[in-house]
């Protein structure tokens, strides 16, 4: 078509930073975070660690033992997946 062709410019386009947000809020808490049980069951040797058992809730009782609007899951789960989160 004539008066269209094409150069070598470069053109800006959006970029998403989500990971840079989150390794942000990962360095600001990180003496929180680092202190959490959990973590520090990973993180700990196998002589230190503590015993986190704990008895697992039946399936039909898990709604009574916690509320799905209770959960704080990113996603909705239903109750065999809130079992294992």
């Amino acid at each position: 078509m004539r008066g269209l062709g094409s150069s070598a410019t470069r053109c800006p386009c959006q970029v998403a930073f989500h990971k840079d947000v989150m390794a942000k809020d990962l360095l600001d808490n990180r003496e929180l975070i680092s202190e959490h049980p959990f973590v520090r069951a990973l993180v700990d040797s196998l002589n230190d660690v503590r015993d986190y058992s704990f008895d697992e809730p039946a399936d039909e009782r898990l709604d009574e033992i916690v509320e799905p609007e209770a959960c704080s899951s990113i996603l909705d789960a239903d109750s065999s997946q809130r079992k294992c989160i």
